[in-house]
């Protein structure tokens, strides 16, 4: 029986040869800055309910501001040496956002060579 939808089930695949091996579809070299990471590891686990919370308060979950905007922060979430984007905050949220990740590590850069490490963090804070 036929519900009146068509459906499309994609089979094509996205893998090329490439010099790390196999390139998938949604791989990615770029990383936007200023970024926090946050770090899961054995010694600092990351609680799934914090990550729910983050997303909740995303850039994209806060009334839109076009200046503000373009001070975005740009958080992503590392384990075993893959990183995925999170969302991007705002420089007024950078506090909560680190009293929330508080027993976790966290890396944060400025830019491609500036890493920011224990107050500093609180640079990109507004």
């Amino acid at each position: 029986m036929s519900l009146g939808y068509e459906t499309f089930e994609d089979n094509r695949t996205f893998e090329q040869e490439g010099l790390t091996g196999e390139v998938k579809r949604y791989t990615t070299e770029n990383m936007a800055f200023p970024c926090f990471i946050i770090c899961a590891d054995d010694e600092h686990p990351v609680e799934l309910f914090k990550i729910q919370i983050l997303q909740k308060m995303s850039a994209s979950a806060v009334s839109f501001d076009e200046e503000t905007s373009k001070l975005a922060i740009n958080i992503y979430y590392n384990q075993d040496n893959k990183t995925i984007t999170i969302t991007k905050l705002y420089p007024k949220q950078v506090k909560s956002f680190l009293k929330l990740f508080e027993n976790c590590q966290i890396d944060g850069y400025y830019d491609d060579g500036t890493k920011l490490s224990g107050g500093m963090l609180y640079v990109l804070a507004e």
